[in-house]
């Protein structure tokens, strides 16, 4: 997983997209409106996949985690459901925190 963030990290989509977010005011705007009282947002990911055999799982799942990781939103737990985890992703969800 570790080597997917870091394809993700580097990749020109990731990159193009920080940028963009941090110099649109009105999405930190919107953001803010829906944080209200809150200080962060709750990630809730459905039907991600098993990314213990699919990559393109792997690559949605690095891609929230440097959202959160690189403070792109305030965003507080992760949480993923999908009946199609296998044990092993599951074991992985637990190894990085979520």
């Amino acid at each position: 997983m570790h080597e997917t963030i870091s394809d993700v990290r580097s990749s020109a989509l990731y990159t193009k997209f920080i940028d963009h977010v941090k110099k649109d005011e009105s999405v930190s705007s919107h953001i803010s409106s829906m944080l209200g009282a809150h200080e962060c947002i709750q990630l809730v990911i459905y039907g991600l996949g098993s990314f213990e055999f699919d990559v393109k799982s792997q690559y949605q799942l690095a891609f929230a985690l440097l959202l959160k990781a690189d403070n792109i939103f305030p965003i507080g737990d992760i949480e993923i459901y999908d009946p199609a985890l296998s044990p092993a992703d599951v074991k992985a969800c637990f190894d990085l925190g979520l």
